[in-house]
């Protein structure tokens, strides 16, 4: 099972966790979601903050 899905796995079991949400996009069927957040490649990870009111590319 690739990582990314364990990881949405154990933050998905953690009862009422509303600071942190896991989600995967399918940029192929979600366009203009991923052209708004830049992304040009696969796999991409961002880090987005409702407080910081941006996203960041994760590196």
């Amino acid at each position: 099972m690739p990582t990314w899905n364990l990881l949405a796995d154990h933050y998905g079991k953690i009862p009422h966790n509303e600071l942190v949400t896991i989600a995967k996009v399918d940029c192929t069927k979600e366009t203009p979601l991923c052209a708004k957040q830049n992304i040009r490649a696969y796999p991409t990870s961002t880090c987005s903050s409702s407080r910081l009111g941006h996203s960041m590319d994760y590196n």
